[in-house]
């Protein structure tokens, strides 16, 4: 989250991009993406706080929220949300297919 690579892009289009304050919530993510997703174990738990982490967000200013990375779409998505959540996997799937059929 704190690397450039989505925000450099963002940024150029004119969006404010924003992320977890606290380092603790972004080492949190990063280990149950790593440690968990990654393993292919899903904890209720772990869902819990990231929700509560990106709702954390949205009422810091969030329009909406980046799913910026392969794994975190198999524990949270737009369901658990009442504002945009944008998955990078399905955004790329779907440039890559629109792409070969054009």
């Amino acid at each position: 989250m704190p690397l450039p690579f989505y925000r450099n892009e963002l940024e150029t289009l004119g969006l404010n991009v924003i992320i977890p304050e606290s380092q603790e919530d972004i080492d949190y993510i990063q280990s149950v993406v790593k440690d968990e997703l990654g393993k292919g174990e899903i904890n209720a738990a772990s869902k819990k706080k990231i929700i509560e982490i990106a709702n954390g967000l949205y009422n810091r200013s969030a329009e909406g929220i980046v799913l910026g990375c392969t794994e975190i779409q198999i524990l949270i998505s737009q369901q658990d949300f009442s504002f945009p959540v944008f998955d990078t996997v399905k955004i790329h799937s779907e440039a890559i297919v629109s792409f070969i059929m054009s």
